[in-house]
């Protein structure tokens, strides 16, 4: 099984600021097998991207700059294959402000809101591996302690022999990380600006969509050597 996972948004709590965001999306992309997504990603690049941009070489696809037309593109590119899910957790900061208990870290809010999203996505004794590839946006202490969060979340539901690998991974050099940024900005549009259009033509593979609020009240729990 692989994972791919992204966000978008931000951790911030100040709503007077410009451009802080309400809702911080974090989703995942669960997959058999990597070879049509890393074809899809690529294909778009190629065709629709980098015949175009004569003066730049275009290396990635982000949610926030690609046109809808290239995200159509890319979403019938992915189609195609079957054995490809989401799942994904909105955390609203407004609704949840006063639930999250002090002190409180970005860190460990990040934390949370992926422990949160890796609990709806099913994982089983059979799975032989499980190959969890993340962006890379934390520190070499911070990534140690979310890839111990991490095992410790999924290793309850697989068989002993299973390997986990968990792979902080630049964006650019992802194509599973990219597709993953595609689709989460889709699920954030649609909560930040009530913006469909791009989360419709996908939104039957979205398996899991859930929201965090403040009637469920964020806790998080660094054991006791960190």
């Amino acid at each position: 099984m692989h994972i791919f996972m992204d966000e978008s948004g931000d951790l911030g709590f100040n709503f007077s600021k410009k451009g802080t965001s309400r809702y911080f999306v974090m989703t995942a992309l669960i997959a058999e097998q990597v070879i049509p997504i890393y074809a899809s990603v690529r294909r778009t690049l190629k065709t629709k991207l980098r015949q175009k941009k004569k003066t730049r070489y275009v290396e990635e696809l982000k949610g926030s700059s690609t046109t809808f037309m290239v995200k159509k593109y890319f979403n019938q590119q992915m189609l195609r294959a079957d054995d490809w899910y989401l799942c994904t957790v909105i955390l609203d900061k407004k609704e949840s402000a006063e639930g999250i208990q002090k002190p409180f870290n970005l860190d460990q809010l990040y934390n949370l809101v992926s422990m949160a999203l890796l609990n709806q996505i099913k994982m089983t004794s059979i799975d032989k591996t499980i190959n969890l590839h993340i962006d890379k946006s934390k520190s070499r202490r911070e990534r140690a302690l979310f890839n111990m969060l991490t095992e410790d979340n999924m290793r309850p539901r697989l068989s002993p022999e299973t390997k986990i690998n968990i792979m902080h991974v630049q964006s650019q050099a992802d194509l599973g990380v990219q597709a993953a940024d595609l689709f989460c900005y889709g699920i954030a549009r649609k909560y930040e600006q009530k913006d469909v259009r791009w989360y419709d033509l996908f939104k039957s593979r979205v398996r899991h969509e859930s929201q965090i609020k403040k009637r469920r009240p964020l806790k998080h729990t660094v054991p006791a050597d960190h």
